[in-house]
Order: structure tokens, then sequence, then C-alpha cells
């Protein structure tokens, strides 16, 4: 559980424990978190209402994102007004949108033979610069169009592809 006046937002179980690219969610959380608070997009300043600290916006944007709430139920969840809980969403989600370009990289023709030879070289693969992958994020059953979100797992779920180099 995560430190808040109201700890509703399990974070660690045994669904979500499994490790993500080698790091469990928990990891990825604080990673994240910490990626934001030194980004210095959230008010740090100590005068007048108490501000929402990253680990709380990026929680409460996670849990939006990946819930069929309303930003009403988001902010009463996270003990916040919806105004505050609608500003900092959307100033996490800007900031990632901003990081884009820093994390989703094509390879330049020299980087792209590196690759290749570790490629190469780990498996005896040739011509392969990367490798895709997904894994279903279980979600709540949503409102509409239930049937898009039920996967072949049996459970209803978003996929979330990746691909590494």
């Amino acid at each position: 559980m995560w430190n808040m006046k109201r700890p509703l937002v399990r974070v660690h179980s045994k669904k979500n424990s499994k490790s993500i690219f080698g790091l469990t969610v928990q990891r990825q959380i604080e990673l994240s978190v910490s990626w934001l608070d030194t980004s210095n997009v959230l008010p740090k300043h100590s005068y007048g209402r108490e501000k929402i600290n990253s680990q709380k916006a990026f929680l409460l944007t996670l849990w939006y994102l990946s819930n069929t709430e309303t930003f009403r139920q988001v902010a009463d969840r996270f003990n916040v007004s919806e105004s505050s809980s609608h500003r900092d969403m959307k100033k996490v989600l800007d900031f990632l949108l901003s990081q884009k370009s820093s994390v989703i990289q094509w390879p330049d023709a020299n980087t792209a033979r590196e690759i290749e030879g570790r490629f190469r070289m780990m498996k005896g693969i040739r011509n392969v610069i990367g490798c895709i992958d997904g894994s279903h994020i279980e979600i709540s059953k949503p409102k509409d169009n239930q049937e898009s979100y039920y996967s072949r797992k049996g459970y209803h779920s978003l996929l979330l592809q990746s691909i590494v180099n």
C-alpha cells in the first residue's frame, strides 16, 4: 500500500507482482515516480494548499487510466479535489508524452548494426534488431464494448505491446 490518508489502492498483490522487463510492477512505479519527481513538473513549494506529491499524482493518473472511474471517484479515492486531480493528471500525462522521443527511438545505421551483432552473438539470429512482445493487463469489466476487452486469457484486459532491442 502507498502512503495516503485513505490507502485504497493496492499496488502489490500476487496478480501484479510478476516481472515485466525484469522489474516488478512496484519497482516500475517507483522508477516512474522518481523520474516524474526529478522533472519538476509538479509544484514543490510549501505555501498555500497542500500539494499532491509525485507519487500520488502518478498513482492517481495510473488509476484513472486503468479503471472506469470518474474524476470525482478518483479524486475521492485519493482524497484530493477534482480540480487538483485533473490538473495534476494532465501534468503527468503531458510530461510522459513529452518524454516519448527519449524513450522510443529508432536506431541509426551504426546502432542497428551493433544491435544485430548482439542478437547474432547471443542467439545466432541474423538481421534482427528488436523483439516485440505483449502482456495482458487485467482491468475491471468496462461499461461499453465489454467483448472488445475480453481476452483469450479469460478476463477483461488491455494489451501492452513493447519492442525491445
